[in-house]
């Protein structure tokens, strides 16, 4: 992949793992303090441990605890999915620092070059 191309790839990757990031700290925010276990409503009617006979089931933005754990866990793929893209990309990195931690003195090749100055 050319440097220039690459870097944005790299950028638009870096920048959808802290968005995505950032909304699984939310919903595990979410799941943890506003919704802990027992929100569920009745323990016999909803499947939760229940805090009372005849309360309702706690929502937040219309999602239960069960629904939001369930984006919290695709919000966990994606992200792990993402990384994996990340380090792809760092996969020439990877490979020189791992040959060089072994092997004092070993060069690397120098990274491929748009043609333009990285001082510029």
């Amino acid at each position: 992949m050319k440097g220039r191309t690459r870097l944005h790839v790299l950028f638009w990757t870096d920048a959808a793992a802290l968005v995505n990031l950032a909304l699984l700290a939310a919903t595990g925010f979410l799941i943890e303090y506003v919704l802990p276990p027992g929100t569920g409503g009745g323990w016999l009617t909803s499947g939760g441990r229940g805090v009372g006979r005849g309360e309702t089931v706690k929502t937040v933005l219309g999602y239960t605890r069960h629904q939001w754990g369930h984006l919290h866990y695709i919000l966990a793929l994606v992200f792990l999915g993402l990384m994996l893209v990340h380090l792809a990309l760092h996969a020439n990195w990877i490979k020189c620092y791992l040959r060089r931690s072994r092997a004092v003195g070993a060069a690397c090749p120098p990274e491929e070059s748009d043609g333009e100055s990285e001082t510029a």
